[in-house]
């Protein structure tokens, strides 16, 4: 694959050097002698890998992998320095940056890692190509309002997909289509970036739920002989499909109420709080108003 490449580095010996080479490769490579040009560079065109040198008068390259969300969501970064420590590293990771690697005379050792940059690239972009796939279907363009009652439903969906992933709660007789509303939300909600994972709560009994929604470390009761993540993990940054809730007796309603409260939960056995950070979409075909009354429902 052919990359468009940026190459930024404030000493020209090395920039030119570096283009020069990445050119002979038959890749498109510009090269810019500051952060300042190189931002200026994103609002016209937008490459597929950028070589970013981390001290450099002005702005560092740190501070430019700052700016470069707003920037360039698409490319891959790598950080090309002759200073690096530790401490740079982790930082430079921290900000996305792909890989990290020390300034050396011998320019061929840069050749792999263009390389594995770009077959990243490459895989990145299909996954990003499925994902827009299976999302398809629940554009909000699939959705008909042959209602006013429908129309207004549409709206507040969309409002709330807009809004922070705070818990939705969709009520409806067996087969109007709830779970199909919850990947509507779930594939056009403002931050969701995690998988969509439904579960029946019918299926499955109290302490089979609270070990699919906690998860559970090994040796947490008789059969657990590994560590296993719950869903609330498993969908980080994305969202949990309840189906059912009402179905969930008293005690577990309790607990997964606490998790809520609190957006932590932790795996059975554990000894770490985790912030949750999903979505929770519970779906139900009772009148909750007259179950908590009956005292049915927490």
């Amino acid at each position: 694959m052919q990359a468009s490449i940026f190459v930024t580095d404030d000493d020209s010996a090395i920039r030119n050097a570096i283009v020069k080479r990445l050119t002979k490769r038959q890749h498109r490579v510009r090269g810019f002698q500051s952060g300042q040009e190189l931002l200026a560079a994103l609002e016209h065109e937008q490459p597929d890998l950028i070589l970013l040198d981390l001290r450099m008068p002005g702005m560092s390259g740190i501070e430019v992998l700052k700016h470069l969300g707003t920037k360039s969501r698409d490319a891959v970064v790598i950080i090309l320095t002759a200073y690096g420590t530790v401490e740079d590293a982790v930082e430079a990771m921290k900000l996305d940056a792909y890989d990290f690697l020390i300034k050396t005379v011998d320019l061929q050792s840069l050749d792999p890692v263009i390389d594995r940059a770009i077959e990243y690239l490459a895989l990145r972009r299909r996954v990003a190509d499925e994902a827009a796939h299976d999302a398809a279907p629940y554009a909000w363009s699939g959705l008909v309002a042959s209602s006013a009652s429908m129309t207004a439903l549409i709206t507040h969906l969309q409002q709330v997909a807009q809004e922070p992933p705070l818990p939705v709660l969709l009520t409806g007789a067996i087969g109007t289509g709830k779970e199909y509303l919850a990947k509507v939300i779930h594939h056009n909600s403002v931050g969701i970036k995690g998988p969509f994972i439904g579960i029946n709560c019918t299926a499955l009994s109290p302490k089979q739920f609270e070990r699919e929604m906690l998860g559970y470390e090994r040796g947490a009761f008789d059969g657990a002989d590994e560590r296993k993540r719950g869903f609330l993990e498993r969908a980080e940054t994305g969202s949990v499909f309840l189906d059912e809730i009402s179905n969930l007796d008293l005690a577990t309603q309790s607990q997964l109420l606490q998790v809520l409260q609190h957006r932590s939960f932790r795996r059975l056995a554990g000894t770490e709080d985790m912030a949750m950070n999903v979505r929770i979409i519970v779906a139900t075909n009772r009148n909750l108003k007259e179950e908590v009354k009956q005292g049915k429902f927490r």
